[in-house]
């Protein structure tokens, strides 16, 4: 059944009804977690596996020509149509973590697909780099800070399932992968819708040509981490939010992930790659 969009015509909003529509579809066999391991429950793979597999499909051209050029949203609207999906909804019920948080600071994997992913090096706090002001604004700094997600149902989690079981010639394999523990306390911002999202940069803004990044400085005084959950992913990913303060630029974060902005990690464990 078509969802309603709330009397609105918006384009950007029947684009996000459409792709709340797809997330909620029945999810195909290809859209599974790619084989890269064994798994349990068939349901509960399918379903996250079918989370991975429609948001990864939103890329920044999809956006456009689903949306048009420049496609903005009102987060608290977006919320609205997300707060709807059937499948959220599904996935809260068995790992509520990726859905509403908190963060499960025991269950963070790392896989890298940078150097470290070739040569199967454990994260240290030498090669950590803590925010900067002479980074590039970014909505996801390439050059400092780590990115993890939570291992949920079969000890995988969705990134490395985004990862799937292949290699190519940007992301060669093997996989490496990192169980992590961190040092405790960890300060971590929970981001559970855009709206959440939006006072978050806004609390921390970074304006570059008149669109609004967030200042990972300031957030590294804040907090050690940020959590984006998949509410916020569903709502969010590929548009512009629009807030009092001027538009936040789009973010595609594609699966749930952590973002860490200062060093907390403990140990490291490898579970997945060639042992030396």
């Amino acid at each position: 059944m078509k969802r309603r969009v709330s009397g609105r015509s918006d384009r950007t909003l029947t684009a996000l009804a459409r792709r709340i529509e797809a997330l909620d579809a029945a999810p195909r066999p290809e859209f599974g977690w790619g084989g890269a391991v064994g798994f349990g429950d068939a349901g509960r793979v399918s379903r996250i596996g079918h989370f991975v597999a429609v948001m990864s499909r939103w890329t920044d051209a999809v956006v456009e020509i689903e949306a048009g050029p420049g496609a903005a949203i009102e987060p608290a609207a977006a919320d609205e149509l997300a707060r709807g999906s059937h499948l959220l909804a599904a996935i809260v019920q068995d790992e509520p973590r990726l859905v509403t948080g908190p963060m499960d600071g025991a269950m963070q994997q790392w896989t890298p697909i940078g150097r470290s992913a070739y040569t199967g090096e454990p994260p240290t706090k030498r090669s950590f780099v803590t925010p900067h002001a002479d980074q590039s604004a970014a909505i996801k700094p390439a050059d400092a800070g780590m990115y993890t997600s939570t291992a949920c149902v079969g000890e995988v989690s969705m990134w490395r399932a985004l990862l799937g079981p292949g290699g190519s010639a940007v992301r060669p394999l093997p996989r490496y992968t990192w169980n992590l523990t961190h040092s405790l306390p960890v300060r971590v911002a929970e981001i559970t819708s855009a709206s959440r999202w939006a006072e978050f940069v806004c609390a921390h803004p970074r304006y570059v040509g008149g669109v609004i990044y967030p200042d990972w400085v300031s957030v590294s005084r804040s907090c050690d981490a940020i959590h984006i959950t998949l509410p916020t992913i569903a709502a969010a990913q590929g548009f512009a939010l629009t807030t009092p303060d001027g538009a936040i630029a789009p973010a595609f974060w594609d699966v749930e992930t952590t973002f860490w902005v200062r060093w907390r990690v403990s140990a490291a464990q490898l579970v997945e790659g060639p042992r030396r």
